[in-house]
């Protein structure tokens, strides 16, 4: 179980390293890491205004979120 967001979990996605990332009701943005006997949150990303809705790879390995 991961736990973190104050908020609703609103959109997810694994990158091609392996992170989980997740966004939420909260407007934070979580990266973790996804060991199977502790996970943890790498860090948290703030500053969005809004529910952040959408997460995405960008080609150039960059997390792409709105």
């Amino acid at each position: 179980v991961l736990s973190g967001h104050s908020g609703a979990v609103s959109s997810l996605i694994v990158m091609r390293d392996g992170r989980l990332v997740s966004g939420s009701d909260d407007y934070t943005i979580k990266v973790w890491h996804l060991d199977l006997t502790s996970p943890s949150c790498l860090f948290t990303l703030s500053g969005h205004t809004s529910i952040i809705s959408c997460l995405s790879e960008g080609t150039d390995g960059l997390l792409l979120s709105g």
